[in-house]
């Protein structure tokens, strides 16, 4: 029953009709709401449908909404299955991104900064759960992050590591664990440490730790310090 419905979403949410895209996202969003048990398999189908749907979006308003209604949905499903939904989402990203021109990557760039912060939203949520920071770092170090798999453009490594701070000032309102924080920079420790890719060394030095040294010199950035 599960597959067909999700069968059926994949249909609805690569449809050209715009409104049965739009229908198919508001559909999916009361679907996943009350899910705790989807596979790998039935999520991966998901992404895929829902990555095409936002192939199809070509207005700048309509891709900017496409892609919060999507990252919003990680405050919506159960908590469980937030990482699982995550994990679906960053492989079908690596197992198109060939297949993207020019013009599209743009967009996907935002849906990628888009999808990053609502998980920095769905950790403030649950105050920062130890449980859901390490499959955090779990997640980033065995998927986009993960500098020893060939297959993961470089591009989406550079990328994390231009915004991630970016977005983590945007997205966190109150004050995160010393430990939690530090457990976030662990993926960007592990490329500085092991990595032999020298431009993502320095896009990881660069954007991460000089950024980080910087901002804590001038006393503007305090989140780490405090305590929830």
């Amino acid at each position: 029953m599960v597959e067909k419905s999700n069968n059926n979403f994949g249909k609805k949410l690569a449809s050209t009709d715009k409104k049965t895209r739009d229908n198919a996202v508001k559909s999916l969003s009361k679907f996943l709401s009350h899910k705790k048990n989807l596979s790998d398999l039935e999520l991966l189908k998901l992404w895929k449908g829902l990555f095409y749907c936002y192939w199809m979006s070509d207005k700048q308003l309509i891709q900017q909404q496409l892609a919060n209604q999507l990252g919003s949905l990680l405050l919506k499903i159960p908590n469980e299955m937030v990482f699982k939904f995550l994990r679906a989402f960053w492989k079908i990203i690596i197992s198109e991104w060939n297949g993207l021109d020019r013009l599209r990557i743009d967009k996907y760039y935002y849906l990628m900064r888009r999808m990053h912060y609502y998980t920095f939203k769905f950790l403030e949520k649950v105050n920062w759960r130890k449980q859901y920071v390490l499959e955090y770092v779990d997640l980033y170090d065995t998927g986009p992050l993960c500098f020893l798999n060939d297959k993961i453009p470089r591009a989406i490594h550079y990328h994390i590591c231009e915004v991630f701070f970016q977005i983590f000032e945007e997205a966190v309102e109150k004050s995160v664990p010393k430990k939690a924080f530090q457990k976030l920079l662990e993926p960007f420790i592990d490329i500085v440490t092991f990595s032999f890719d020298f431009i993502l060394i320095e896009h990881a030095t660069s954007e991460i730790f000089l950024y980080l040294y910087k901002q804590l010199s001038k006393g503007k950035f305090l989140l780490m310090q405090k305590k929830i």
